[in-house]
């Protein structure tokens, strides 16, 4: 697993260059739960549509019965690299896909998702997604940071997009995020 995350008995672990058959690094993310002491498989979520080298599951977050799952070097809208995240909730023992949250606007090679994290309220989390390589006028690789405050159901009811006070070229932020566990 490249990336991994927890949150109580629910652990999810991102595997990108998982194959589909024979197309290479499409990518999933697997999902387990404990049981006393023992971490038992859950579910396998995968991006329907896939392609190669979408990576899905570079990133991953958990919070609750919410699982966020990035895929930076998608091609959303048919744009290279410019990424997705797809939210999940879990409702009577499963799995769903609730949101496809793509950045505002979007465009080639911003690598939307390749970093998220969930915080806040488990019931209605903060959803953080990076998109390093968002570019912003003239800039490139300036980087930004959106915020998705998620309903009780998993849908994005609003929206924030941060920016660094003084973008220079290749700045990056979003490269990495958190939020803390109070929001």
């Amino acid at each position: 697993g490249q990336s991994v995350a927890i949150s109580g008995d629910v652990l999810v672990v991102g595997a990108p260059g998982m194959n589909a058959g024979t197309v290479a690094d499409v990518g999933a993310a697997y999902v387990f739960r404990r049981s006393g002491s023992a971490w038992n498989f859950e579910q396998k979520l995968t991006r329907t549509g896939a392609v190669a080298t979408d990576r899905f599951g570079v990133s991953v977050a958990v919070l609750g019965d919410f699982i966020a799952v990035g895929a930076g070097p998608a091609n959303a809208s048919g744009l290279v690299d410019s990424g997705e995240v797809r939210v999940y909730r879990r409702a009577s023992g499963t799995w769903t896909l609730t949101s496809t949250l793509t950045s505002t606007p979007i465009a080639a090679y911003d690598r939307y998702g390749d970093a998220v994290a969930l915080g806040g309220n488990p019931s209605a989390p903060l959803l953080a997604v990076g998109t390093f390589g968002d570019d912003e006028g003239a800039l490139v690789n300036v980087g930004a940071v959106y915020l998705h405050q998620l309903n009780a159901s998993g849908v994005s009811t609003s929206t924030t997009r941060l920016l660094g006070a003084s973008a220079v070229n290749d700045m990056r932020l979003g490269y990495s995020v958190a939020v803390n566990a109070s929001g």
